[in-house]
């Protein structure tokens, strides 16, 4: 976790820099979708939905951010999530982040974006990563 949350807060500092005005509608919608499933009833659907636009959101950073190494790495950690943890992620999903705490988390990178603020944004990314990560060590079902 701490590699993604390095890597997540680099690529929110240079998307707040170099994205486009598409980008960030894209963000907008991704954002649009995330608070839409964490406000529906907790279903495989939903579930799913949150996953999807979630994954869709970071790549959307991280194409923001100009530089390529940050969509390639980020495509190989969703890659392995997909393959490996998606039950596991799925179900952390259900009932630890799909919350509108973490949907205004991700609405934070994304005003420190709008606002070309390379600090706000890395450091929102940074603070949603610590907090995911945070709630996932308070899961028993998740531990060792």
């Amino acid at each position: 976790m701490q590699l993604r949350t390095s890597v997540e807060a680099d690529a929110a500092g240079l998307a707040a820099r170099f994205r486009t005005p598409a980008q960030l509608e894209q963000l907008d919608h991704y954002l649009d979708r995330l608070v839409d499933a964490s406000n529906a009833p907790r279903t495989q659907e939903s579930v799913q939905a949150w996953l999807d636009a979630e994954a869709a959101f970071y790549l959307t950073v991280a194409q923001a951010s100009g530089n390529s190494f940050f969509v390639e790495f980020l495509q190989l950690i969703d890659a392995r999530m997909r393959m490996k943890l998606r039950a596991a992620a799925a179900n952390n999903v259900r009932v630890a982040e799909m919350h509108a705490e973490v949907a205004a988390e991700h609405r934070a990178i994304v005003d420190a974006i709008r606002r070309h603020d390379a600090a706000a944004a890395a450091q929102a990314a940074r603070t949603h990563f610590t907090r995911a990560a945070e709630r996932t060590a308070l899961r028993k079902d998740l531990r060792d």
